[in-house]
């Protein structure tokens, strides 16, 4: 992906599978005016995402949609994501995990989550044995509820 404009703002890329798989070659990192970042694909051979240094410390927003075979958010893709103001992530049925409260960006306030049944029983307020991880956020929304 080499050649996108710097000073893109938005980029959105959906049921690309070839573009996913070559993703450690984007240079998104170096898009120092990227705010937001949405992907949605079934994630073939891709179990963990985003990986370090793959997204611009300038992102804002980060959305992941369809991602059937995603099965964790890597926390070092977080690590310098000190911009980050708002996760959503929409039917990544296979995922299993949310990186720590330490690995996620202090800067986080939204984190919504939809049609994701394994994250949905492990992070609700009401039960959920990883709702530690999360409750520092200002706004969790699980399924369209508030987690107040």
């Amino acid at each position: 992906m080499g050649g996108l404009p710097s000073n893109l703002r938005n980029l959105k890329i959906y049921n690309c599978p070839k573009l996913i798989g070559s993703r450690e070659e984007w240079g998104l990192f170096q898009l120092s005016s990227l705010l937001e970042f949405s992907v949605s694909d079934e994630f073939e051979n891709v179990e963990s995402f985003p990986e370090e240094n793959l997204l611009p410390p300038s992102l804002t927003d980060l959305n992941l949609r369809n991602c059937s075979k995603l099965r964790i958010m890597n926390k070092k893709g977080f690590l310098h994501l000190k911009s980050l103001k708002s996760l959503y992530i929409w039917n990544c049925p296979s995922l299993e995990s949310l990186p720590e409260k330490e690995d996620l960006p202090n800067s986080l306030y939204t984190l919504r989550i939809e049609e994701c049944g394994i994250i949905k029983e492990k992070y609700e307020k009401e039960g959920g044995e990883r709702w530690h991880t999360i409750c520092h956020i200002p706004m969790v929304t699980i399924d369209l509820i508030e987690q107040e």
